[in-house]
């Protein structure tokens, strides 16, 4: 399976990380960095969970099947956990039972806090997400992301 495109934008994620200064007193600019930052996590998550399920799909099925697939992945636009897993479950309900159980816990939270801010980023309130807490929510959907994968296989 080509994940390129996943760990493509995975690096730049971890590239906005790295660039960002270690000692930066202007807290406004920490704080449109972490609203870049979120919103730009929750893309990534949207469009990694799609890419993972249509390039299953052409992997698995036919020409007809996987293009049907990515057709219908393409309205696929809250990642929060509950989506996702009903999502997931549409594939596979094991799936689903698996990604559930391992999202329990704070990787569950973690994503679903990223996509709520981001959401409420959108509609211009403000939230008061650092970029300490943001990075522990990218690591723990990192994981979800590969656990997904690890599932796709």
């Amino acid at each position: 399976m080509d994940l390129r495109r996943i760990y493509e934008q995975r690096g730049r994620i971890d590239n906005l990380f790295k660039s960002l200064p270690s000692h930066d007193d202007n807290f406004e600019r920490q704080a449109h960095w972490a609203r870049y930052l979120c919103v730009c996590i929750s893309g990534y998550l949207e469009v990694s969970i799609r890419e993972l399920l249509g390039r299953y799909a052409e992997q698995c099925a036919s020409k007809s099947i996987s293009s049907y697939v990515w057709s219908q992945l393409k309205f696929f636009k809250n990642p929060k956990m509950e989506p996702t897993i009903q999502l997931v479950s549409s594939f596979d309900s094991d799936w689903g039972e698996s990604l559930k159980k391992f999202a329990e816990d704070e990787r569950g939270d973690a994503v679903n806090s990223i996509v709520s801010n981001r959401h409420e980023i959108a509609h211009g309130i403000d939230v008061g997400i650092t970029i300490a807490r943001l990075h522990t929510w990218y690591e723990k959907s990192n994981e979800v992301l590969d656990f997904l994968m690890g599932l796709c296989k």
